[in-house]
């Protein structure tokens, strides 16, 4: 019996330092965040501050058939970054948005290009809920953009914007837009 309790030892720890080498492969493709952080792009370094843990962002139609939703969610705290998205089409059904497909390390640059250009403004808003126009009313669609600060006692904050952004002026116009974009370059990626 003792014998038998030996071999298992070894086999577990032989088969745990298999594992601990694909982690630190794993480890070794990770990029480090910090305040301040810059993580280079296909165009510029990001600087990011203050801290983010996430951000969320995409389009959604709550009158349609198929592919009503189109959303991304990139994962900024610690010592990585992950991009994901979500295929489930679930905004409006299923409990939510289920991110559970990984976007590759090359679609991760695009989405880090909009992250870079969100406006101050909306990094030091007061409110968790911003609505501007009537997001997917009248079957128009909408825009969603969320993030959250890595800050105590820190909320979700969401922005719903009408997909054509009416309503929108100014720098929230202009980030908009470029979430339209991003969304549309991400599109042959998923």
């Amino acid at each position: 019996m003792k014998m038998i309790i030996q071999i298992l030892t070894l086999s577990l720890l032989i088969i745990l330092s298999g594992c601990n080498s694909v982690t630190k492969k794993k480890e070794a493709e990770k990029v480090e965040i910090t305040k301040n952080s810059k993580i280079d792009t296909i165009s510029n370094p990001i600087e990011i501050e203050p801290r983010i843990i996430y951000v969320a962002y995409g389009y959604y139609c709550g009158e349609c058939a198929n592919e009503c939703t189109k959303m991304y969610k990139h994962y900024l705290i610690g010592n990585a970054t992950t991009f994901w998205t979500d295929k489930t089409d679930s905004y409006f059904k299923d409990g939510g948005l289920k991110f559970e497909t990984e976007m590759s390390r090359e679609s991760q640059k695009i989405g880090f290009e909009l992250i870079n250009s969100i406006p101050e403004s909306i990094l030091k808003t007061a409110n968790t809920r911003n609505i501007f126009g009537c997001p997917d009313c009248d079957d128009g669609c909408g825009l969603h953009f969320e993030f959250q600060l890595d800050e105590p006692d820190s909320k979700p904050i969401i922005y719903e914007m009408e997909y054509g952004l009416n309503g929108t002026t100014g720098e929230i116009k202009k980030f908009g837009e470029k979430i339209k974009s991003t969304i549309e370059k991400l599109e042959n990626y998923r």
